[in-house]
């Protein structure tokens, strides 16, 4: 009886190795020839298309699963939305022995000439930030991506873009997402992102490093990133061509759905003008905030520049923007020669229109003319800017009121009053009557561009 058995055992452990090798010879076809391998992707994409609205289409497929593998015209287009992602070629290296720990890991990735074109219609519900993130977070399989390498990159549509290149690394699994990427369009622009967010608490922690050319000024900065999704503390560095520090926190709202927010402090010291075409300008040093949300932000400024012309003066901002309206509740200028303060709104719709209460005090200067001394000159007028669309093109109108002057030139007495409104350059209208001591000059009527003034001495 035990003979028997023995042998029953050794023929059924017999078989079933023979089963495993066959197995495993299948799968090393399926796995480690070019037709093989072939096969298995095809038929992966034909069952991705079954019953969704996915159309994808591959040409020639080079390579197996167990060394390098590469795709050659590879096309995804999704019917319902009308997204479009085609590829030249799409190559990789699979670690075949991570797949054994639940692990896609590959060593390198490599997309050559990728083009989206971006969905033309689709859900206007927002996206729900909590459910991506921990769809992803708990997805049964790790993924690591050592080298990321697309060129170029294009994106269709309306914010179309089109990059040099795009590199870098990923990893992803239950803890935390890690990405490490540099996507350049050109020599002078590029950027460069490095972050790590934890699963558990959506903490983030990462730096983002910057180039970009504007105009003929090369500009560079690193901003820095502490907090979670919902909260975060930024610290941006703007290195060239000046430097200017910016502190503060960002509200998000990706997690509960609030409206973002804001509360930011731009500071900056020994700013010169050269840089910018000002040479006049020789220092400048102050604070700008912004705070507040998308539709309601606070503005303030405190700051003094120098310039060769003016000396040092002092400047100060207080203003509000809501509903397309900017509130401005003071502007004032303090300089050794005068004092200067203004307030009014500027209203963006349907163009922009800038309407300013101003008030001198206390000028007093010199040099201003040759041969002219104004002393202790005051007055108040308003401005008004406005800018309209027409099928001309844009028209732009300024009208000054000068209420009162007062004041001392050349020791007499000094005093007028009148208005000047300007379209497009053209003079369409001057009323300036100014009075010192026993002589005054009244000039009246227009240069559009002729000349018709009618002036009085």
């Amino acid at each position: 009886m035990l003979p028997l058995l023995r042998k029953i055992l050794f023929r059924s452990l017999y078989s079933l190795l023979f089963l495993a090798g066959l197995v495993l010879f299948a799968a090393l076809v399926l796995t480690g020839t070019e037709g093989g391998t072939a096969f298995v992707l095809r038929t992966a994409l034909d069952r991705a298309q079954q019953g969704s609205s996915l159309r994808i289409d591959a040409g020639e497929i080079n390579g197996t699963f167990l060394g390098d593998l590469e795709l050659q015209q590879l096309n995804v287009r999704d019917t319902a939305t009308g997204l479009r992602v085609n590829a030249e070629s799409l190559a990789l290296s699979l670690v075949v022995a991570d797949l054994f720990s639940s692990k896609v890991h590959l060593n390198y990735l490599q997309v050559r000439g990728l083009a989206i074109t971006p969905p033309t219609s689709g859900s206007d519900e927002p996206a729900d930030t909590t459910a991506l993130l921990n769809t992803l977070f708990t997805l049964p399989v790790t993924v690591a991506v050592d080298d990321i390498n697309i060129a170029p990159f294009t994106l269709s549509g309306e914010q179309g873009q089109t990059l040099q290149a795009i590199t870098g690394m990923l990893q992803l699994d239950s803890n935390r997402a890690l990405v490490n990427a540099r996507l350049v369009r050109d020599e002078a622009n590029w950027i460069a992102p490095q972050f790590s967010l934890a699963a558990n608490d959506f903490t983030l922690d990462g730096t983002v490093s910057w180039a970009a050319l504007a105009g003929e000024q090369q500009a560079s900065g690193t901003l820095v990133i502490n907090g979670d999704l919902e909260q975060l503390e930024v610290r941006h560095e703007l290195t060239a061509p000046v430097a200017i520090t910016t502190t503060g926190s960002v509200t998000t709202g990706l997690l509960n759905g609030e409206q973002p927010g804001f509360d930011l402090t731009h500071s900056a010291t020994d700013i010169g003008g050269t840089p910018f075409g000002f040479p006049e300008l020789e220092d400048f040093a102050g604070t700008f905030t912004i705070a507040g949300t998308t539709d309601r932000i606070r503005l303030s400024a405190d700051a003094a520049l120098r310039m060769s012309t003016l000396g040092n003066t002092g400047i100060n901002l207080s203003a509000l923007y809501a509903d397309n309206t900017l509130a401005i509740n003071s502007v004032a200028l303090r300089n050794s020669a005068f004092e200067f303060d203004a307030n009014g709104n500027a209203d963006f719709d349907g163009g922009l229109t800038l309407n300013l209460a101003w008030q001198l005090r206390n000028f007093t200067d010199g040099d201003l003319l040759p041969q002219v001394v104004l002393e202790n000159v005051n007055g108040n007028g308003a401005v008004t800017i406005s800018t309209a669309g027409s099928t001309a093109g844009n028209q732009t109108a300024i009208e000054l009121s000068l209420a009162t002057l007062t004041g001392r030139l050349n020791g007499y007495p000094l005093s007028g009053n009148g208005e000047v409104a300007i379209t497009d350059g053209a003079v369409n209208n001057v009323a300036l009557e100014l009075v010192s001591d026993v002589n005054s000059l009244l000039l009246e009527g227009s240069v559009t561009p002729q000349l018709d003034l009618l002036w009085e001495l």
